[in-house]
C-alpha cells in the first residue's frame, strides 16, 4: 500500500504520461524519484529527486544504472516508450533492438539493479510497466492508419516479461504489473499532430478502431496508475472502452 514513507522511481516523466504522473504523486507529498531526458519544471523539481538521463544515449545509461545500484525504493513505475518513428515490421535488425531495448529491455536492466535491493531488504515491492493495447490486438489497420509495429511487438515482449517475473519473484513478495492503455492524446505525439494535419482521418480512427471512443488523456492514465499503486493487483489492463 502506498503511503507518505513510500519511495517511488518514476522514469520517462521529461512530459506526457510520465510528468502527469509525477504531478499526481506530488500533490500526496510522497517521496519521489524522477528519470527524465532534461530540463524539468522548476515547481516540480523542487519537491522530487531529479536525474538526468536519455537511455538511449550509452553514457548517460550507464551512469543511471550506477546511481541506482544503491538504491531502495518501494514503487517503480517504468513509463518510457514509443514508436521513435520507426513503423515497418521490415525495419532493419539495429532498428528493431533499438525499439525493444526503449521499449521492454531497458527496464529489464533496471529491474535488475533494483528487485535484488528490494528481496536483499525484505521491501514488498510493485514494479510497474506501462505497455500498450496494442500488444495484445495488433494495433489498427497499417495501410489506413499507419502503425509502429516494432513498438507493438517490443509491448507484446514486455507483458509477457512481467508475467513470466510476477510467477518467478511472487514468493518474495515483488509484485510485477503491466498496464495497457489505448490511445492518448498527447501534446506534441502522433495522435496530436495528426488531429492537426488531418482531423477527419483521426475521426475515421476513433470510429473505426476506438468504437467511437474518446482518446485517453495523460492525467487518466497517470490516475489509473495511482489506483493500481494503492491495490494489489498482478495485472491490470486500460482499455480504450
Amino acid at each position: 500500500m502506498i503511503n507518505k514513507e513510500s519511495r517511488i522511481l518514476v522514469t520517462g516523466a521529461s512530459r506526457g504520461l510520465g510528468k502527469s504522473l509525477v504531478e499526481i504523486l506530488v500533490k500526496k507529498s510522497l517521496n519521489i524519484t524522477v528519470v527524465a531526458r532534461g530540463f524539468y519544471d522548476l515547481k516540480l523539481k523542487k519537491k522530487i529527486t531529479f536525474i538526468k538521463c536519455n537511455i538511449l544515449k550509452k553514457d548517460d545509461f550507464s551512469n543511471l544504472k550506477k546511481k541506482l545500484k544503491k538504491k531502495n525504493f518501494d514503487f517503480v513505475i517504468h513509463c518510457i516508450g514509443g514508436g521513435l518513428g520507426i513503423k515497418s515490421v521490415l525495419s532493419k535488425k539495429k532498428l528493431w533492438e533499438k525499439s525493444l531495448f526503449f521499449n521492454a529491455i531497458h527496464a529489464i536492466e533496471l529491474n535488475n539493479i533494483l528487485v535484488p535491493n528490494m528481496i536483499k531488504n525484505k521491501i514488498k515491492g510493485k514494479l510497474i510497466h506501462v505497455s500498450s493495447y496494442s500488444s495484445i490486438d495488433g494495433g489498427p489497420d497499417f495501410k489506413k492508419f499507419g502503425n509502429a509495429a516494432p513498438y507493438t511487438c517490443s509491448k507484446a515482449f514486455l507483458n509477457m516479461y512481467v508475467k513470466t517475473a510476477s510467477n518467478e519473484l511472487k514468493h518474495k513478495n515483488i509484485n510485477f504489473v503491466a498496464v495497457l492503455p489505448g490511445p492518448i492524446m498527447l501534446e506534441h505525439k502522433h495522435w496530436f499532430k495528426l488531429k492537426k494535419e488531418n482531423p477527419e482521418l483521426v475521426k475515421k480512427f476513433q470510429r473505426d478502431y476506438m468504437k467511437n471512443a474518446k482518446f485517453l488523456t495523460a492525467n487518466q492514465v497517470g490516475k489509473f496508475i495511482f489506483k493500481v499503486c494503492k491495490k494489489n493487483l498482478k495485472i491490470n489492463k486500460l482499455t480504450i472502452k
